[in-house]
């Protein structure tokens, strides 16, 4: 009986420390998992009408930053002219400084800030950069010229260091290759087209790029004013000429190749430069140019930056994510304000999921444990029966 009480006593001190472990955990998991985040990331936007009603005599300087996006014909404009641009810029300045808003300045940005701003923008609204698991690549194709960017192997870094750009984003460090490729937009490349087809002078050109039918009387300046067109008008020309159009797609792509230079260069790798139908929805402009639009992307993407059969299904088209514009003017503003915190935001150790899930199954090893210690304690008090047999 002895031997027995003492076995018995073991297993109770057993299960006795299985529970109050089990509770330690219980409470212990409950407050790592609850406690409350640093303060400074549970930040939350004053909406127009609290500022209004809170304090409206500041509610103009809440709107701190304002991003304009020229288009393409205004940014030839800036590009060709300097003095043009200053003046825009001044002009912008002195509206801005007599206005409520809290001005710090306009510039400019480059085609590589450009092109690294979309990046940031795409992944930002695809939230892959939160997520730290790996990144999309952007390529926008613009009108007047074309970025790549994407995070790249830092070994290869030193050969072209002036298209290398480094972030760091929510803890995370990115090493960024980003090139703008200026005058080699679909419209600017389409000018270039016309001006290797036009030196002749002749009175009409016979273009493979537009649709049989097509025929548009042109101006030759519309061709040869913008700063992209190198090459010079000819010089026995009449002011305009008629642009017709055959339907040829094997020579359209021989034209739009003949504007890209896919020569060697001295890196390791190399991109380049080392019937008519009416629709109710499109403009006419548009539909005729599409055939054109269509080589010069596909001689682009394959030719240019190198995209085969099998790595063509990795590229996605679009011109917005969750209903918000993939430009880079996001990426510029999240950059420019810091509301992409350099490091990553303090997170509950578990996720909700799965916190629950080790809190049912603490809780029923606790009730288990407990009712299994219940079972002991009564059991040492039920009658036992002798183990001798009596004789009557």
């Amino acid at each position: 009986i002895k031997e027995n009480n003492a076995w018995h006593k073991a297993v109770i001190l057993f299960i006795t420390v299985l529970v109050i472990t089990a509770i330690v955990a219980l409470v212990t998991t409950a407050v790592l998992q609850n406690q409350p985040l640093l303060q400074k990331y549970k930040r939350r936007r004053m909406t127009q009408e609290e500022c209004s009603r809170h304090m409206p005599a500041k509610c103009w300087y809440l709107q701190l930053l304002c991003v304009s996006r020229a288009g393409r014909g205004v940014s030839e404009e800036l590009m060709e002219n300097q003095s043009l641009s200053d003046l825009v810029l001044g002009s912008v300045e002195e509206a801005l400084r007599s206005s409520p808003f809290s001005y710090q300045g306009a510039r400019i940005i480059t085609g590589q800030e450009e092109g690294a701003f979309g990046w940031v923008t795409v992944n930002y609204l695809s939230d892959r950069l939160k997520q730290g698991s790996g990144t999309t690549g952007a390529l926008d194709l613009g009108g007047a010229s074309t970025q790549i960017s994407f995070v790249a192997n830092q070994d290869g870094a030193e050969e072209s260091a002036e298209n290398a750009v480094t972030f760091r984003l929510y803890g995370n460090d990115y090493f960024l290759y980003t090139h703008s490729f200026l005058c080699y937009g679909k419209d600017q490349v389409l000018k270039l087209a016309l001006s290797q087809q036009t030196q002749s002078g002749d009175s009409s050109v016979l273009d493979p790029c537009f649709h049989p039918g097509y025929s548009v009387d042109r101006d030759y300046s519309s061709v040869y004013s913008s700063p992209c067109v190198m090459t010079g008008k000819p010089l026995v020309s009449r002011d305009s000429f008629t642009h017709i159009g055959t339907g040829n797609a094997s020579q359209c792509q021989e034209v739009v190749r003949r504007i890209f230079n896919f020569s060697g260069c001295s890196f390791s790798r190399c991109s380049f430069n080392g019937i008519k139908q009416q629709h109710p929805d499109v403009k006419e402009k548009y539909l005729a140019e599409y055939c054109f639009s269509g080589s010069y992307i596909l001689s682009l993407l394959t030719d240019g930056y190198n995209f085969t059969s099998d790595t063509w299904t990795h590229i996605t088209f679009i011109k917005k994510i969750s209903g918000s514009d993939a430009g880079w003017t996001l990426g510029y503003m999240l950059n420019l304000t810091n509301m992409i915190p350099a490091e990553a935001p303090d997170t509950p150790p578990l996720p909700h999921a799965g916190y629950i899930t080790l809190q049912f199954f603490i809780s029923l090893l606790l009730f288990f444990f407990l009712l299994f210690l219940l079972f002991l304690s009564l059991r040492s008090r039920w009658p036992r029966c002798n183990s001798q047999t009596q004789m009557i």
